[in-house]
């Protein structure tokens, strides 16, 4: 009876340690080195050139790969992934050895292929591997998850990883990269890979008939509102990967007809980061400074819920902190909306049947031009790469920006938009949810300023008030004694940092709260840093009326008075940071 019974003990402690050996063996986490052990051949030989290049399984005498693998693989931490993707490199070996990145793929039951130029030519049989060991095909699986943190480490490097590779990678902003191959965790994050700033798009084709050649148009064959009759403006902005936009392309404008749609063309493919179109229209005799972000996300009813989209346009899947319409990319092997698209409006793009609400945000501008109203001034850019740093990027969010395009000059009292920051939908909508934004403002001359202020404005879809005025959430006045220093006259430099926290979230437009927490400005002239000031913040209530459940800016403004300055000014080194 005691020989049964330890034999029993022993088969469970067996069991459970076998048990337990199995789930450590899992790996939840996307890494890199466990995507890269996947291997196909060329089924049947390519030549140089422009190719398609048909794959199967190694030794398989056969294209069809059966109705169980649709060219699948499964990694170590259980994920099935493709590795054929348009933008994941591909590596053939043979003498002629070379890595190519499709620019067309075919995953199938039947065979699967992908299309790419190549420089030699490839015999059957010859092996196709990871082009990246692994980093692009986890990249990319992580992006199908919703995004997450790809980790490379020492066996990666071992399988041949290298830092070129990191920083060649196709970049998503809601995929991070965790480094572990020097012992010490290094975190790269999708930063911009130039400090060119992104262009306005080209100008919209505008006249009140839709044709082949006029794409921003009254739609005769689909009801719109009834509003409409008057001179409509209307651009476009172009939205990166990290969700910045470019500033609004120039005025378009034309008789809109009452009760029809209006249709927005989607502009020209691109081959690079920029994966979307954002449109802006007036109001039917309106004006191009007073053009109106379009409703392409439908307003939550449940707390922190996804926005789903409002039908104007198919929006892009590649980022969703700024709400866009997709436009043709290669790089990602995305498609262009085709919304709208029947009879003269062929190709579709942007199909909206309402009408512009004078509470949504105002359409971004070249730099912030002082005279008009709130426009956002944001830092686009065309090209992207993993950058290194300290930290686990914030999903959704560029929490470092180079400089933003310069400003024109102040006037006297009038405020001008330093900077915004995108922020997607839900960022801020939890109570406690604290960020911290701080900046470098560039003042290259000035006007015997006296009072100098920084401030906060919250900018979103529906909480703004008439004319796209975003709310106030905060300001640091500084007012030099001029018994002791006078005012201001020459060049500034003004360092400033401010907090904000959430005090009320709400899925309603105008339901959520922030309250301004610690704030300072510092502000001294560059000769010599002379006359230096500083000041606390000045606003500290509660601020109400806020939509913290769409997707928004968090817009920087200066404000000074007395004179107009001779020139504009620049935000550098902008950084914001999650605090809670």
């Amino acid at each position: 009876m005691k020989l049964t019974r330890l034999f029993t003990a022993f088969a469970i402690v067996c069991l459970t340690g076998a048990s337990a050996f199995a789930q450590n063996t899992f790996k939840a986490a996307f890494e890199a080195v466990d995507y890269g052990k996947w291997q196909m051949v060329i089924f049947s030989s390519a030549a140089s050139g422009a190719q398609t290049v048909q794959v199967s399984y190694p030794g398989s005498q056969s294209t069809s790969l059966g109705p169980q693998t649709d060219c699948i693989f499964t990694a170590v931490n259980g994920r099935t992934f493709r590795p054929f993707q348009v933008g994941t490199p591909v590596t053939i070996s043979d003498s002629a050895q070379e890595t190519v990145t499709p620019t067309a793929v075919v995953n199938s039951a039947t065979g699967c292929s992908f299309t790419a130029t190549l420089s030699n030519a490839h015999a059957a049989g010859t092996l196709v591997s990871s082009g990246t060991f692994g980093l692009q095909e986890a990249i990319q699986d992580a992006f199908t998850m919703g995004g997450g943190t790809v980790t490379v480490d020492p066996f990666w490097t071992a399988a041949g990883g290298t830092d070129t590779l990191l920083s060649a990678a196709l970049a998503y902003t809601n995929v991070s990269i965790k480094d572990t191959r020097r012992g010490i965790e290094q975190d790269w994050n999708s930063a911009p890979s130039t400090t060119s700033l992104l262009a306005a798009p080209t100008t919209l084709t505008s006249q009140a008939a839709c044709d082949a050649t006029h794409t921003f148009c009254s739609d005769a064959t689909v009801a719109g509102s009834a509003s409409w009759g008057g001179t409509v403006h209307g651009c476009i902005t172009l939205v990166d990967i990290n969700g910045n936009e470019s500033p609004c392309s120039a005025d378009a404008s034309f008789t809109s007809v009452a009760s029809k749609a209006i249709d927005i063309g989607a502009p020209a493919s691109r081959a690079d980061n920029v994966v979307g179109f954002k449109p802006y229209l007036s109001v039917s005799a309106g004006s191009y400074a007073l053009t109106y972000s379009l409703p392409l996300l439908t307003q939550p009813t449940v707390l922190l819920a996804v926005p789903v989209s409002a039908g104007v346009c198919t929006l892009t899947t590649l980022e969703t902190t700024t709400p866009a319409c997709a436009i043709a990319n290669t790089l990602y092997g995305q498609a262009a909306s085709a919304t709208g698209a029947a009879g003269l409006f062929s190709k579709g793009g942007a199909q909206f049947t309402g009408y512009p609400v004078v509470t949504n945000t105002l359409a971004p501008e070249i730099g912030s031009v002082s005279a008009l109203q709130h426009n956002p001034n944001e830092e686009a850019h065309a090209t992207y790469a993993y950058v290194p740093g300290n930290r686990i990027g914030i999903p959704g969010v560029q929490s470092q920006h180079i400089v933003f395009p310069i400003t024109a000059a102040a006037q006297n009292g009038i405020g001008e938009v330093e900077g915004s920051f995108p922020l997607p939908a839900s960022f801020m909508n939890y109570i406690g949810r604290t960020i911290e934004v701080c900046g470098l403002i560039v003042k290259t001359s000035t006007t015997a300023d006296t009072v100098d202020q920084i401030q906060i404005w919250w900018d979103a879809e529906g909480s703004n008030v008439t004319a796209g005025t975003p709310v106030q959430l905060s300001s640091i006045k500084l007012t030099p004694p001029t018994t002791i220093i006078g005012p201001f006259t020459a060049a500034l430099n003004f360092q400033f940092c401010q907090q904000l926290t959430t005090t009320v979230a709400s899925t309603s437009a105008t339901g959520g709260t922030i309250q301004p927490g610690q704030g300072w400005l510092t502000v001294s002239q560059v000769s010599a840093g002379a006359n230096g000031q500083a000041a606390s913040s000045s606003l500290v209530a509660a601020v109400g009326s806020l939509n913290l459940a769409l997707p928004a800016h968090l817009s920087v403004e200066l404000v000074h008075t007395t004179g107009t300055d001779g020139a504009g000014t620049t935000l550098q080194g902008a950084t914001l940071r999650v605090i809670n």
